[in-house]
């Protein structure tokens, strides 16, 4: 059968409960259920007949046994032990065993009694005495027209012995053995004597009748097996009345010992009959082809979320077969768990419990109701919370209750609040489902490491088949939110338990009131800085919580600001963006000054209503670190701070997770000049992924702004180009893409560069830098961005006579006008020639090598001196610039240019770092003397220190210095793939006169 065929146990074709149950009547003759008010006729139904008596019972193996030896031993055709000791907890089954005996006795011909008898002979001629204890008042019990105080006064007036019960009433009027014995064996008799221990509590303060009641069990057991044709019958419930037990238990022992016999304990109902016991005596049908169906689709589902494994058995599908339509985890918890508190009644307790709970689920009719799960025990319902508090002496829970799982006035309880919230989502109420399944596993007698529930089986039973998604909302969203923030469950390793105190959660929320906004905001900020300031320069430059325009720097940098929500910098929905958040893009200040660069600035702001989270989630942490700090403070236990450590973590992962979830808007210039927001979705790029990634991967992907290769040339000149102008400067086209709206912004200024190159090989502009003519016939291997480096296009080129009217100059020569027709010797042309061709222009008497990678600095090194032809310098300047990673790099490169070697040499270096409570800038300079010790210690110092920004800056001097060593040196120091390090060189080249 398909899961979505499933039938849930309320509907009629799968149960059906018994009509008292369903109408809220069933409890009133379990309440009444006791051996006085059957013996008197007074009972209710279906207890007051033998018939109906055992047409709502289930006949046991033990109750079948217990029918057949005693009505057997009282016709005198088989001897059993006629002392039979009921010993077991409140609810095991005596009182209904008892009764079964009574009637069995009272009636044995009935036709329903004889069917557990096989067809036997029926009793005849048995007299029955029945004595409760429960039945005693402060002077006695009523008897006809007499009223006795003792139990052996009631005893011989059962018996037919009117005046001697009346002479006997006294502790002084206790019968002997003899006349006890004498009139036993006048004819068969059961006696039953139910709730002893209650009227031995009873006269506990008249020690001389406590006594004397011992006293008459003793004499009492012995006279009944001397009397063969006699059964004494008597129950225990140990749970409550302890030592009155224990007293009863030693006189029969003792009794027992005297005939050389064993007292026959017996527990009437054993764990395999609960189930059966309970439907027999809580529902008129159940459908056992439902039961299979429904067995076999909870084991498909257990196998498919990998439960535990012995949910996956086929003996686990047997036992729901057994216990449908209850869980079988359900029948555990009542009869391992409950069971082992004093005061609950197993099988008296159960059902009244469960009668409860099935009343309210036949009212409710949830679609995925197709076991009742221990999560149907709602705490939700009055009479539940009474019986699982009160009734078990549990006072103490009412309060964690109505705290964390429903509350029916005022304040609304925690779980009542997250199922309102995720009604739409959820679809069933989660966090109750889950509390009044953890608050059930942690009731017990047992020792406190046996309360509570593991993660693992807490979801396998909350688990239905035809909500597999709930299985994820546990264990992502309700069972944290419930470790977290709710007040009595604790998660102690991977157990939940709920607790009668409250646990830190309390502390937590009330003193997160306290916590000062400024406070929050630093916890956010520095949040949002482990976020999105990455080591080094990272894709953007970020500026957290700007107070105006003026903190943002118009420069040519790719930058993000994230603006302060509590400001009320937040974005309601996606469009044209409100215009105090436009400002920062529009203006460089507060004044209204226009922003020159408005196509390089980002802003990421935090959507409309998340700083209410925000606000609560880093309080909750700033409040989780002084609690850590010392517990002692806030009355918690000091062996609790490794827990409060764990939780300071937790709500640090929390906080992080927020600020992701909140901030989900960037705010951008589009195209055409308007200031708009788009939301992005912070899930799908792992919680692992750096902020920058992501903002990245959005602005590239999504928004196609910002590239991480170099630009299509034709793209730039049809974007960035001055209109109607022939010529341009390298700076200008590069701030040009910057200021205009919409256009692809390279990720760095070396990306920009080789755009440039690109377009001289595509023969798109002509570059001229350096006093230099590049063309596509000698493309340049970098370009300058600077007002003196100018770009023309191949027709203004031409026009100027740099160039062919098309940009081209000799691919030969590389030259215009072309070189190759002048003579170097021999006959000149005959004819008139071309004429002296005009002298190049000088060399620079400095060669730039503008800032970029390592790699990228090397080879244009090794470019450069092979097409010049030059191989050393009299002075060079170096400029590395990184993190302090790179500070290392720089001090080894330094060792290595001053060994050995006569040079002159002096250092600048400058480091800075920049944190929320914190901003260093440290500068020094030095020369050669300098540099033998100080400057080295404190190069090393540098190399240390975790600084956000190094600059350094070494000046060499000599008649002689080897370009290619220097070269070698910057290959073996630093390491060429870090695109985080620039290199830039000023080289003053011996050139050969």
């Amino acid at each position: 059968m398909p899961k979505q065929c499933l039938t849930p146990v309320w509907n009629p074709q799968a149960c059906m409960p018994k009509q008292d149950i369903i109408e809220g009547k069933y409890l009133q003759a379990e309440l009444a259920l006791d051996l006085y008010t059957i013996a008197e006729g007074t009972a209710k139904p279906p207890y007051h007949s033998a018939e109906s008596f055992f047409q709502a019972t289930h006949p046991t193996a033990t109750l079948k046994q217990i029918l057949q030896d005693a009505l057997q031993h009282l016709a005198g055709t088989k001897t059993i032990n006629p002392v039979l000791l009921f010993d077991a907890g409140f609810g095991g089954g005596k009182t209904h065993t008892m009764a079964a005996i009574y009637y069995a006795v009272k009636e044995p011909a009935n036709p329903e009694i004889q069917k557990l008898l096989d067809g036997k002979p029926a009793l005849k001629n048995c007299r029955l005495v029945v004595i409760d204890g429960s039945a005693y008042g402060g002077k006695g019990v009523k008897r006809g027209e007499h009223l006795y105080r003792t139990i052996w006064a009631d005893f011989l007036h059962q018996l037919g012995e009117t005046q001697l019960a009346i002479e006997s009433d006294s502790p002084e009027g206790l019968p002997d053995r003899q006349t006890i014995t004498r009139l036993l064996k006048k004819q068969p008799t059961l006696i039953l004597i139910d709730e002893l221990p209650k009227y031995l509590d009873l006269v506990k303060d008249q020690p001389e009748l406590l006594n004397k009641v011992k006293h008459f069990i003793h004499t009492l057991s012995l006279s009944v097996c001397e009397a063969e044709k006699c059964i004494l019958v008597i129950s225990v419930a140990g749970d409550v009345y302890i030592d009155a037990a224990d007293a009863v238990r030693r006189e029969l022992t003792e009794a027992m010992k005297i005939l050389n016999r064993k007292m026959q304990s017996i527990e009437p109902v054993k764990t395999e009959d609960v189930p059966h016991i309970l439907k027999k005596r809580l529902f008129d049908f159940i459908n056992q082809k439902t039961a299979e169906a429904t067995a076999k689709a909870y084991i498909q589902m257990y196998e498919e979320i990998k439960a535990p494994n012995h949910y996956r058995t086929t003996e686990y599908q047997n036992r729901i077969i057994e216990t449908y339509p209850f869980h079988p985890e359900l029948i555990d918890a009542l009869y391992q768990r409950l069971s082992t508190l004093p005061e609950f009644q197993r099988t008296r307790g159960a059902l009244r419990l469960l009668a409860h709970v099935i009343n309210k689920m036949w009212k409710e009719k949830e679609p995925d109701a197709f076991l009742i799960h221990p999560h149907h025990v709602d705490l939700q319902s009055p009479e539940i919370v009474q019986e699982l508090t009160t009734r078990l002496k549990e006072e103490k829970y009412i309060n964690a209750i109505a705290s964390d799982i429903y509350s029916r006035g005022g304040r609304k309880a925690k779980a009542q609040e997250k199922d309102e919230d995720y009604k739409s989502h959820f679809k069933a109420p989660l966090f109750r489902r889950a509390c009044n399944t953890v608050y059930i596993y942690s009731l017990t007698g047992a020792k406190e490491e046996a309360r509570g529930i593991d993660v693992e089986n807490l979801i396998a039973i909350l688990a239905t088949p035809t909500r597999e998604e709930h299985i994820q909302y546990y264990r992502d969203q309700v069972l944290p939110t419930i470790s977290d923030t709710f007040w009595y469950i604790e998660q102690i390793g991977n157990r939940y338990i709920f607790k009668k105190e409250p646990t830190e959660n309390r502390i937590i929320d009330q003193e997160s009131q306290n916590i000062p906004t400024s406070k929050i905001i630093a916890t956010i900020k520095a949040t949002l800085q482990e976020l999105y300031i990455t080591k080094g320069k990272g894709h953007f430059f970020i500026e957290i919580f700007p107070e105006d325009p003026s903190k943002v720097d118009d420069n040519t940098d790719l930058k993000v600001a994230i603006l302060n929500p509590i400001l009320g910098y937040t974005i309601a929905t996606e469009g044209e963006a409100p215009e105090k958040i436009a400002q920062f893009i529009l203006n460089r200040d507060s004044r209204g000054n226009l922003r020159t660069y408005r196509n390089n600035i980002f802003l990421l702001l935090a959507r409309e209503g998340s700083w209410e989270n925000l606000r609560d989630t880093a309080a909750r942490l700033e409040v989780a670190k002084a609690l850590s700090e010392d517990p002692e403070k806030y009355g918690i236990p000091h062996d609790k701070k490794k827990n409060l450590q764990q939780k300071v973590a937790q709500y640090e992962t929390t906080v992080n997770e927020a600020v992701r979830a909140s901030f989900t808007y960037i705010v951008y210039a589009t195209r055409g000049g308007k200031i708009e927001a788009k939301y992005f979705r912070p899930s799908g790029y792992g919680t692992a992924q750096p902020g920058q990634e992501i903002l990245w991967q959005i602005l590239s992907k999504v928004l196609n702004r910002v590239a991480d290769e170099p630009l299509d040339p034709e793209y730039v000149r049809a974007e960035a180009w001055p209109a109607q102008t022939p010529e341009t400067t390298t700076q200008a086209l590069f701030e040009s893409i910057h200021k205009k709206p919409g256009v692809i912004l390279p990720e760095n200024q070396a990306l920009f560069e080789q755009t440039l190159i690109d377009g001289v090989k595509r023969g798109l502009w002509v570059l001229i830098q350096q006093g230099k003519v590049y063309a596509p016939e000698n493309p340049a291997t970098r370009v300058i961005i600077s007002g003196d480096s100018h770009l023309l296009l191949p027709e203004e080129a031409g026009r100027q006579g740099l160039t062919d009217p098309r940009g081209h100059i000799c691919p030969k020569c590389q030259t215009w006008p072309c070189k190759c027709s002048q003579k170097t010797g021999g006959a000149g042309p005959i004819g008139p020639g071309p004429g002296p061709t005009p002298p190049p222009p000088p060399p620079p008497e400095w060669e730039v090598f503008e800032p970029n990678p390592p790699k990228i600095l090397l080879d244009d090194l090794e470019k450069w001196t092979k097409r010049e032809g030059i191989k050393t310098a009299t002075e060079i300047t170096l400029q590395i610039s990184g993190t302090t990673d790179v500070a290392t790099q720089f001090r080894n490169l330094l060792r290595l240019l001053r060994a050995g070697k006569k040079l002159s040499t002096s250092v600048e270096v400058k480091t800075r770092t920049f944190q929320t409570n914190l901003t260093l800038d440290a500068t020094f300079k030095a020369d050669d003397k300098g540099l033998e010790k100080p400057a080295a210690k404190i190069l090393d110092d540098i190399a240390k220190w975790a600084l956000q920004e190094f600059e350094g800056i070494i000046n060499v001097k000599s008649d002689n210095i080897e370009i290619d060593d220097l070269r070698q040196m910057l290959k073996n120091t630093l390491k060429a793939e870090e695109s985080t390090i620039k290199v830039g060189i000023n080289i003053k080249p011996k050139r050969e006169k």
